[in-house]
């Protein structure tokens, strides 16, 4: 079937796409990748990287698996790749589907609540990098969003902590709402009522499910 791209977010990995990708693999060819630096990708030292750089890897990747134009559906910070992927690699994105990420840096509200996690996030890395991803998730879904986590899940983010703090400092796509306009594949966008603040704002979505 058609060529379906999965791009995770911030301290994840292809793991967590698997439950999802048993159904996209119903519909199309669906491919799951660890973003460099993460999970079983390799990690440099020093390791640095920001979206341009990880759209360029999702670009090689789709040419490398003769996989474009693809459907691509990013998570959060993978919704910020796939949307630079799509403004600057626009002949190998078919459609856009992006959760709680593309174009967040619109939300006034949502750059100063990042900019607050990523002061906690880098203090909890000069303290003890084994933290990070504990530190950065308590932040966005709350300290009993943390508990309620699997054991497996909390060990994926766990072992991420330098990829999210390379990450973090790579900061998110600066975009105008005037660049945005001009992604021509249809897109879907999504946020739920429990996402981090702002988030609707730069989705778009004001009352989502």
């Amino acid at each position: 079937g058609e060529p379906i791209l999965c791009i995770h977010g911030t301290g994840s990995s292809s793991i967590l796409w698997v439950d999802a990708a048993a159904e996209l693999g119903r519909r199309g060819r669906t491919i799951l990748y660890d973003r460099r630096g993460f999970g079983r990708s390799e990690r440099p030292s020093p390791l640095t990287m920001d979206v341009n750089l990880h759209a360029d890897d999702a670009a090689v990747l789709l040419d490398a698996l003769d996989a474009a134009p693809a459907v691509v559906i990013g998570r959060s910070q993978g919704g910020e790749v796939a949307v630079d992927l799509a403004l600057r690699y626009p002949e190998r994105v078919r459609a856009l589907a992006l959760l709680e990420g593309g174009g967040l840096a619109l939300s006034p509200e949502l750059v100063r609540w990042v900019a607050a996690l990523h002061e906690r996030i880098f203090a909890a890395a000069a303290v003890d990098p084994g933290t990070v991803g504990e530190t950065m998730l308590r932040g966005v879904v709350g300290d009993d969003g943390w508990e309620a986590l699997p054991e497996p899940v909390r060990e994926v983010f766990t072992a991420n902590g330098p990829a999210i703090v390379a990450e973090e400092r790579g900061g998110l796509l600066d975009l105008t709402a005037e660049q945005l306009a001009t992604i021509a594949q249809p897109t879907l966008l999504g946020a739920g009522r429990d996402s981090p603040p702002g988030v609707a704002e730069a989705t778009g979505i004001e009352d989502s499910a």
